[in-house]
């Protein structure tokens, strides 16, 4: 490239951690010269940065593995308000399990007295309704008996309070472990509540017992106090819930702005990695140009004292009044002005580089702010982690109390609708149970009955049932093979019959073609002369031998009637025995039946021979008497002599007739072969089927006699075996009524014995309600201090979001600044290029001034001329090289490249290459 344009391209890779910075498709088609920068503290801030870049990088990394583990956190949080809910389920359940033992106790109260009332009940009016429904009562009883069930509600309120140390004891554990395993892997919530559970649900089902034998007076309605209680905690969890999904809403947020910024951060760095690209380029082509520039300075003090010497000594070698003297004169006034021309340019130049070196030094400078700001964005990401490590704690805490109150008020609901379930069933058992007794013992006595008289009917039937059950299965075996049997030779039959019709159409066709020739060979005997006799064909015997032989019977066959005795005699084996025989039998005979087919076939195709032979007879004869008279007329003979003639050839014919009689006699003879096999095959298939209607019609009769016995066992079988299902179903039926009454008696007593331990409860589920209330307090302090937490974080991304639109600014302008300068010093390349060929020509005009003359500056000028077309453009010969293109290297000017770019025609004149727009350089000579 630079070769054949007269230009150079520098540009400098700089290499940090094994990234090349420059395009491959620059390095491939543009000769770079390594040129020195002009100063190292510019690479050490192009390094500062990309360190820098690298450092915001791992700070992204940081931010959004931060981001993950508080995803997870939230997760394990979501899992122990699961647990929370339980236990408040939990509550729930001990509350109600207290209102229903108050009720009992009151039921139980109410049963030593005539009269009792229907009223909702609380803790505050129990002692005066006692009072006013058994005035006579001592209050001296009442208050042993309350003291009692204090003392009873005490133990188990110690009992409750181990039950959840060891639950508390489990639940810090399972945090120790969670905290351990926290920015590792995800955590599954702990199984917390299992204990408790496995207690709350064998105190469930003790309590569904003891609900079997209430009475059908029951009060449904719970304590006033403990309704608000269980009210308030509703309310307050689905506030609680309402707040956990805004504050997921807001980690939602947060998360979509982290990814927005972590996107632009990867905008900036890639910017600033074309920045630092174009600054390194710039850097070059400026040290480029001022070297140059220097070039150039010292190449024109040369050439001016050259100038100067050659002017001197020319002058005082040639007089002035010389043509060549003045053309040298004037050629080195024009090269005077034209070096003061560029190095007026080059002082302009000059300061040009000079402003872009202030631009340089100035983007530099930002570049440096942008940097101190990053490292500021680090500190306040670093004060952020401990508020987020308190907020985790807050929230577990929070989340664990809402699980439990919400676990404990599904279980009071629950337990709830099983008590209401539980008290209908008892009352419907009670008044159901007298006539279903009546109704067992009279089916008991009808079952004795019925068994008596099945035993009388089995002493009286002798067979053996599985004796009877083998042969029932042998004759379904043979009865389902036999209709098998049946149809194959059924098929056979119908297909002997269908070929024995063919057999017999076909036998009457080739009849009438017989009579037909036989009638032909009359005529043409006649005709031919008087003398030839032929004897007739036997036609009429070969018929009388067929009648006869249709007539025929076969003697082997004709007594059917006997074997048919003699097959009624013998066993259903045997029968099937012979039947194989027949079929086999008729099998055989289809086969003859196929083998006289074939033969027919190949008969029939002998009369077909047989028929063409009498029509060729027939034409020759024709052609003979045609031909007779025509050689009469001719010829002028006798019509004697040619009869003659015509007598021999005649007598030659009758001889080959006569040998065709011979063959049609034969041929007759095995048609009656034929006739009579077809004949005894045909009468022996229609005794075999007659025999096998037969067989059948006996087979069909002893099994419908069998299977009607069959069927009559086994219908006495299933009524038996229906009888004493019924009669163990009964007797099942009456001893789970015996065990449904004990278990109803021993329910009675367990009622008892646990009324003490649901007075128990109330003093534990009071206590309970007061700690859950300060719970929920708390929780609204660490929901508020949450959502302050929020807020300094969305402020603190509202900080970062404007900061790094900042920095995109400032790249910006950085960007425009250096693509300033690469223009600036593409200027200043072309006109260092324009002063170099100036000098030059200057250089050599100077020292060809003295041997010059009128052939010479002719000469001169051609070659000037030619050096110009060079210069020119191929394409339109007018205007001055001016573009490169990159891919292939020709020069063409502007004006051909971009009509060739608006007419879409992107291919190299010379060489046929494609190129775009951004192929296309300028070039300055």
């Amino acid at each position: 490239m630079a070769k054949r344009s007269g230009v150079s391209f520098g540009s400098v890779n700089i290499n940090d951690d094994g990234d090349t910075l420059v395009s491959k498709k620059r390095s491939r088609y543009m000769h770079i010269d390594v040129m020195p920068c002009l100063s190292s503290v510019n690479d050490v801030e192009i390094y500062l940065l990309k360190v820098q870049n690298k450092r915001l990088f791992g700070r992204v990394n940081q931010n959004r593995r931060i981001e993950d583990e508080l995803r997870k956190k939230i997760d394990y949080l979501e899992s122990h308000q699961m647990k929370d809910d339980a236990l408040l389920s939990l509550l729930s359940a001990y509350l109600y399990q207290i209102q229903e033992g108050l009720v009992m106790l009151l039921k139980h109260v109410s049963q030593t007295s005539s009269s009792y009332c229907h009223q909702s009940i609380s803790s505050i009016e129990a002692e005066e309704s006692i009072l006013r429904l058994f005035p006579n009562m001592k209050r001296n009883i009442i208050d042993d008996r309350l003291r009692e069930a204090f003392e009873r509600c005490m133990n188990m309120i110690r009992q409750i309070d181990g039950i959840n140390s060891c639950l508390d004891r489990k639940l810090d554990q399972v945090n120790s472990e969670t905290k351990s395993n926290a920015f590792h892997s995800e955590r599954t919530p702990p199984c917390s509540s299992s204990s408790s559970l496995s207690f709350s649900s064998e105190r469930r089902t003790a309590f569904d017992e003891a609900n079997l034998s209430k009475g059908s007076n029951t009060f449904h309605e719970k304590p006033f106090h403990l309704q608000k209680y269980l009210q308030e905690l509703e309310a307050k969890n689905r506030e609680l819930s309402l707040q956990n999904r805004v504050l997921q809403n807001e980690i939602a947020l947060s998360e979509n702005r982290l990814q927005q910024a972590c996107v632009r951060v990867k905008d900036l760095e890639d910017e600033t990695e074309k920045l630092l690209v174009r600054e390194e380029q710039t850097n070059s082509r400026i040290a480029e140009v001022n070297a140059q520039l220097r070039q150039a300075a010292g190449k024109k003090s040369s050439v001016g004292k050259q100038l100067q010497q050659q002017a001197s000594t020319s002058v005082i070698r040639n007089g002035p009044t010389d043509d060549g003297g003045r053309r040298g004169d004037s050629n080195v006034q024009r090269s005077f002005a034209e070096n003061s021309e560029y190095e007026a340019l080059a002082e302009q130049r000059l300061k040009e580089i000079n402003t872009l070196t202030e631009q340089n030094k100035q983007s530099q400078r930002t570049i440096q702010m942008l940097r101190n700001k990053l490292e500021n964005l680090d500190v306040d990401l670093v004060k952020q982690s401990p508020t987020y490590r308190d907020l985790e704690v807050q929230f577990k805490l929070h989340l664990r109390d809402s699980i439990r109150l919400k676990a404990i008020h599904e279980n009071v609901m629950n337990e709830q609708a099983k008590v209401e379930n539980m008290s209908l069933t008892t009352e419907e058992q009670r008044t159901k149970k007298s006539p279903v007794v009546e109704q067992l013992e009279q089916s008991w006595q009808v079952l004795k009955v019925e068994e008596e008289k099945l035993i009388a009917k089995q002493r009286r039937i002798e067979i053996d049932e599985e004796y009877l059950r083998m042969k029932l299965r042998s004759l379904d075996a043979r009865m389902q093979q036999m209709p098998n049997i049946m149809s194959v030779a059924e098929s056979k039959l119908q297909k002997a019959k269908h070929e024995q019709k063919l057999l017999k159409l076909k036998m009457s066709d080739v009849q009438a073609e017989l009579n037909f020739t036989k009638e032909e060979l009359e005529r043409l005997r006649r005709l031919l002369s008087s003398s030839v006799v032929v004897p007739l064909s036997n036609a009429d015997d070969v018929e009388s031998t067929l009648e006869k032989e249709e007539s025929l019977e076969p003697g082997e066959i004709d007594e059917s009637d006997e074997d048919d005795e003699k097959l009624r005699d013998k066993t259903i084996e045997e029968q099937v025995v012979e039947l194989k025989k027949q079929l086999r039998l008729s099998k055989r005979a289809i086969a003859r039946c196929h083998a006289a087919m074939d033969v027919y076939k190949a008969k029939s195709a002998e009369n077909d021979d047989i028929t063409v032979t009498t029509k060729k007879l027939r034409m020759e004869n024709s052609f003979l008497r045609a031909h007779i008279r025509r050689m009469a007329k001719k010829i002028g003979v006798d019509r004697l002599e040619f009869i003659k003639l015509a007598d021999d050839m005649l007598t030659k014919q009758e001889v080959e007739i006569a040998l065709l009689k011979t063959k049609l006699e034969n041929k007759e003879g095995n048609m009656s072969t034929l006739y009579e096999e077809i004949g005894t095959t045909g009468d022996a298939l229609d005794q075999a089927l007659s025999k096998n209607k037969t067989l059948a019609d006996l087979i069909s009769e002893k099994d419908n006699a069998m299977l009607k016995m069959m069927e009559k066992q086994l219908a006495t079988s299933q009524a038996m075996r229906s009888l004493e299902g019924e009669k163990k179903e009964l007797s099942e039926m009456v001893r789970t009524l015996e065990r449904q009454l004990q278990v109803q008696d021993a329910d009675k007593e367990q009622l008892l014995k646990k009324l003490s331990f649901v007075e128990s409860n109330l003093f534990r589920v009071v206590r309970e309600g007061q700690r859950v209330n300060e719970l929920i307090a708390n929780h609204r302090n660490e929901y508020m201090e949450l959502q302050s937490n929020l807020l300094i974080s969305t402020q603190n991304v509202k900080r970062l979001e404007s900061s790094l639109e900042s920095s995109r600014q400032d790249l910006t302008k950085q960007i425009e600044l250096l693509e300033n300068a690469q223009t600036e010093a593409n200027r200043f390349r072309n006109t260092i290029g324009q002063l170099e060929k100036k000098l030059r020509r200057a250089y050599r005009g100077a020292e060809n001034i003295k041997e010059t003359t009128v052939v010479d500056l002719q000469i001169r000028e051609e070659q000037i001329f030619a050096l110009k077309q060079k210069v020119l453009c191929a394409l339109c010969k007018l205007n001055q090289l001016n573009r490169v293109l990159l891919k292939c290297g020709h020069l063409f000017c502007d004006v051909c490249i971009d009509n060739l770019l608006k007419q879409r025609q992107r291919k190299c004149p010379n060489c046929m290459t494609i190129f775009s727009h951004q192929d296309v350089r300028n070039v300055y000579f």
